[in-house]
């Protein structure tokens, strides 16, 4: 066990109440990712059946998933954006490679994974860092 994985050894920050700004942007992502999915199989559907926009059907269903996109994307990008805010405000950030002024917090345990200052962690930190905490939580889960 590496001595830097003790509770001790960690500074924790009092996370602000709901999502993190990481956890709304991963969550935002899926959500465009299966409404994009879902447009593009519409569309394929009506073009590859020769039914294009003529059947009710199909096109009401293309329409409604396309107006959820177009809402549901202003949506996470205005919740996102208000979390960040909060977040820096409150002197820390949960998503990578912004705000190197502030420090970098883990989104579900408040462990500081970066000091403020610090230029941002590489995909290989971000890897090391995410172990120590897989560990700590482990570790905590047994102790508990």
């Amino acid at each position: 066990m590496d001595s830097s994985d003790n509770a001790d050894d960690w500074t924790r920050v009092s996370l602000i109440p709901g999502p993190s700004a990481l956890t709304l942007f991963r969550a935002g992502m899926a959500n465009l990712a299966v409404l994009g999915l879902l447009t593009f199989t519409f569309a394929g559907v009506q073009i590859g059946t020769n039914v294009g926009f003529s059947e009710p059907m199909p096109t009401v269903m293309f329409f409604v998933i396309a107006v959820q996109a177009a809402v549901l994307i202003p949506v996470f990008v205005h919740a996102v954006r208000r979390t960040v805010d909060r977040e820096v405000a409150a002197g820390y950030t949960t998503t990578f490679g912004a705000f190197p002024e502030v420090q970098q917090a883990d989104p579900q345990t408040g462990l500081v994974i970066r000091e403020s200052g610090k230029p941002p962690l590489s995909p290989e930190e971000r890897t090391f860092q995410r172990q120590r905490i897989a560990a700590y939580k482990s570790r905590s889960a047994v102790d508990s």
